[in-house]
């Protein structure tokens, strides 16, 4: 049980340290492209913001549900053996 409950917490660290990375690292690129441009960010703060944040919400999304189907199916959704394998052909 208490291995189970450290895999847990390690999987959302490793989550939470992949979004926070990947959300720096884009708002970073954003920011520098933005001025390259010299994108006018007082005039379009709602804009800016769309800009930095909807990606980052987006990726977080992407990464839940790839998560989710990449996990095994529950013991109970396996059948009544609960092996999750199919029974043996007889010949």
């Amino acid at each position: 049980m208490k291995a189970e409950a450290w895999q847990k917490w390690q999987e959302l660290g490793e989550y939470l340290l992949f979004l926070l990375l990947g959300g720096l690292i884009w708002i970073v690129i954003a920011f520098k492209v933005l001025q390259w441009q010299k994108f006018p960010f007082h005039l379009y703060p709602v804009e800016v913001g769309f800009i930095f944040v909807g990606p980052i919400v987006l990726l977080a999304g992407l990464l839940y549900v790839a998560e989710r189907l990449s996990r095994p199916p529950e013991t109970a959704a396996t059948g009544s053996s609960g092996s999750g394998r199919l029974p043996a052909a007889s010949s």
